[in-house]
């Protein structure tokens, strides 16, 4: 009886291993997408945020306050997404994998 204790209690620990890696790997995999996707988020939008001020500055559209309104919630989203860019760099998930 003590044997299958022992056999159960070895099976047991290594298949909790085996998962607590494989949840980890996913975990990083899905990470390093997230970031890399923010990042091609972040440059689409700072080109939609230079567009806007471009034509905010036309002299057609000078001082419309649609547009003024417009142009802040383009920063303050611009500047939301760099933040959470900012924390996914912050993951040195990469140099992990790599060792």
């Amino acid at each position: 009886m003590s044997i299958f204790l022992i056999i159960t209690f070895i099976l047991s620990l290594a298949l909790n291993v085996l998962l607590i890696w494989y949840i980890r790997k996913v975990q990083v995999d899905y990470i390093l997408y997230l970031r890399d996707n923010l990042e091609e988020f972040a440059y689409m939008h700072a080109q939609f945020n230079e567009h806007i001020e471009e034509v905010y500055n036309m002299e057609m559209y000078y001082g419309d306050q649609s547009l003024s309104k417009l142009l802040e919630h383009s920063k303050f989203v611009s500047e939301q997404t760099q933040q959470y860019l900012d924390v996914l760099r912050g993951l040195d998930f990469e140099e992990d994998e790599e060792e």
